[in-house]
C-alpha cells in the first residue's frame, strides 16, 4: 500500500522532470542565434566585402572604404 503511493509520486515527480527539461531545451533552441554571435551573416554587405576581399576581387584601400562607409552608415 505505501509502495504503491511511493511509486506514484515518484513517477509524476520524473514526469515533472522531464517535462521540464523538454521545455528548457525548446526554449533554448528556439532563442538561440542562427549564426555565431562573433561573425556576420553571410549575406550582409560587411560579410559579402569580406569575402570578396579574402578572394582579392577588391583591393586593401577598397575594402576599409566599404567597410567605413557602412559603419558610418549603422550609426
Amino acid at each position: 500500500m505505501i509502495l504503491e503511493g511511493l511509486s506514484e509520486t515518484i513517477g509524476w515527480i520524473l514526469a515533472f522532470f522531464l517535462v521540464a527539461l523538454g521545455t528548457s531545451l525548446l526554449v533554448k533552441e528556439l532563442t538561440r542565434p542562427r549564426y555565431p554571435i562573433d561573425s556576420e551573416p553571410e549575406d550582409s554587405a560587411l560579410g559579402i566585402a569580406k569575402e570578396r576581399y579574402a578572394r582579392g576581387d577588391l583591393s586593401e584601400k577598397e575594402f576599409r572604404r566599404i567597410k567605413e562607409n557602412l559603419s558610418s552608415n549603422v550609426s
